[in-house]
């Protein structure tokens, strides 16, 4: 009788293992107990610097960006869900009398995952879809934060004499969280995740 539990037991133990939905499903039930708990600071991100150089006729930026999640949205990405992490670049040409038009508006999504089987972390830029594996989230947070010659336009398509504004913002897109999970989401500070908009001379 005691082989037969224990045969269950190990049994129950790889199914919970190999079955991300099961583990989310309990991770969603106690966040819902979590949640009406008292008020914790949320996470932040801060845009630490951002400036742009000239090399072989072209403008690119560099940026770092600091990112400091909520236990709560840790816990989640322990558990298998996904984060959508984006930034948001706006390059305007900045006039004396009439509003600044905006010369190229750009977004760069990442995607940031655990992987269960290999307790390491995996980080996907969306746009090009290049990956990267990291054993330690802090290096996937360091490597998602930084910016590094990044392409902003020809020096050749631009204004010579007018001066450009850079902008950049960074946020956790909610909109992309599991469908069980965007409720709590939306109404829990621990998961309204965004720095302010940084503004540096581009030109």
């Amino acid at each position: 009788m005691q082989t037969v539990f224990t045969t269950l037991s190990w049994k129950k133990e790889k199914l919970e293992m190999l079955c991300p939905k099961f583990i989310l499903i309990q991770f969603l039930s106690g966040l819902l107990i979590l949640c009406s708990s008292a008020c914790v600071q949320a996470g932040s991100v801060t845009i630490d610097f951002a400036s742009s150089t000239l090399v072989d006729q072209s403008y690119s930026a560099d940026a770092f960006i600091d990112y400091k999640f909520d236990d709560e949205v840790l816990t989640a990405l322990a558990h298998g869900v996904p984060l959508r992490i984006d930034i948001f670049l706006r390059i305007k040409r900045s006039r004396n009398w009439l509003w600044d038009p905006v010369v190229r508006n750009e977004t760069i999504s990442y995607k940031l995952q655990r992987l269960a089987l290999s307790d390491h972390y995996l980080l996907t830029n969306l746009d090009g879809e290049n990956k990267e594996q990291f054993q330690y989230l802090d290096e996937a947070l360091r490597t998602l934060g930084t910016i590094s010659k990044h392409f902003l336009f020809d020096h050749s398509t631009i204004e010579s004499e007018s001066s450009y504004i850079g902008f950049i913002k960074s946020e956790l897109n909610i909109e992309e969280l599991p469908p069980p999970l965007r409720p709590i989401a939306y109404f829990s500070p621990q998961w309204q995740v965004e720095s302010k908009w940084y503004k540096w001379l581009v030109k």
